[in-house]
């Protein structure tokens, strides 16, 4: 209890409706902790799978000082009607530690899905980031990055499909907080019939961010 009072929520800004909604409604989730010094030689891996119902998830990933980890959550739904899937998920890499954290989704045609993922990264930490994309008559995903100590970096590759009439909504952002941080995204997605796609990226460097390098590439067939 004592670590999840140390960072649950540490970072949360409820200014967005829907993380508010989350923190208001959830009733489930995990909570992945790795100790000081310990490097996994074997993925960590979660599965999701939505009735017909509509769920509000909330996790937390710790990852404490010279670990490293791999983590994979699948979600996937068998709905056949309209249900809304809420998931917010906080995770922190903290200093000279390594995650590589991989999402992926595929929804039926009605489901309706916001999920976002907001990622810390301490000094000289590494967060990659690799998600795919697929179905939902609504498939929101945001990924924002936090560069919170010297030397943090992190690699952001992302790929969606959609088909019949989906749409997929993908925002990823980072904010250098500090100096000789680095990133690299890459979104690269395919659209056929009738599907519709937005990406949005951002990249903020602070005053103090100096000697950052940063890149943004999208590309949608």
């Amino acid at each position: 209890p004592e670590i999840i009072q140390k960072f649950f929520s540490k970072d949360g800004k409820y200014t967005d409706k829907l993380i508010a909604f989350n923190a208001s409604y959830w009733n489930q989730g995990i909570f992945l902790y790795v100790p000081r010094n310990i490097a996994l030689d074997r993925p960590i891996m979660a599965r999701f799978n939505i009735k017909d119902r509509s769920t509000v998830i909330r996790n937390l990933v710790v990852v404490e000082q010279g670990s490293r980890v791999d983590f994979v959550e699948e979600y996937s739904s068998d709905s056949s009607g309209g249900a809304l899937n809420s998931c917010f998920t906080e995770v922190y890499a903290n200093d000279n530690s390594k995650i590589n954290y991989h999402h992926i989704n595929s929804w039926s045609e009605g489901m309706s899905n916001f999920t976002h993922i907001n990622g810390i990264a301490g000094r000289n930490a590494a967060i990659n980031w690799i998600f795919g994309c697929f179905g939902g008559k609504l498939n929101r995903l945001r990924i924002d990055t936090l560069f919170n100590g010297e030397g943090a970096q992190s690699e952001n590759l992302g790929v969606f499909a959609g088909k019949g009439k989906e749409h997929i909504d993908i925002t990823t952002n980072v904010y250098h907080n500090t100096h000789h941080t680095t990133n690299n995204i890459m979104v690269d997605g395919i659209l056929k019939d009738s599907s519709s796609s937005v990406y949005r990226g951002l990249i903020r460097i602070e005053k103090q961010g100096q000697q950052t390098n940063s890149y943004l590439s999208n590309h949608i067939l």
